[in-house]
């Protein structure tokens, strides 16, 4: 729960269509697209989610970041742990303009 990081997802609709989409555009031949849905979340939103869709209430706690890093530096597993509060977003803002891409929301 303390964990206040971002990350981009991309659904596997809006995916698709993007695919359809640079398979269609005159423009989008050699190109190289970043994509992602128009909403982050974090990592303790993610797990929320998850928990909706397969319909159990996961049990969230608020727990010391920098504790949190350093059990996974004394289990040597820094990097999972890194990897988990760390953001990892991705700007599609030109995927957007160039291609007109306007990803559907879900959330």
């Amino acid at each position: 729960g303390s964990i206040k990081n971002k990350r981009s997802l991309i659904s596997l609709e809006n995916l698709l269509g993007l695919l359809r989409l640079c398979i269609e555009h005159k423009k989008a031949g050699n190109q190289l697209f970043l994509a992602c849905d128009n909403e982050d979340f974090s990592t303790p939103d993610i797990v929320r989610i998850m928990g909706k869709i397969i319909g159990k209430k996961p049990i969230i706690f608020n727990f010391p970041v920098k504790l949190l890093l350093t059990i996974f530096i004394l289990i040597k597993k820094e990097k999972v742990g890194k990897s988990l509060i760390i953001d990892l977003q991705v700007d599609n803002r030109l995927t957007k303009e160039y291609l007109g891409w306007k990803p559907r929301s879900y959330y």
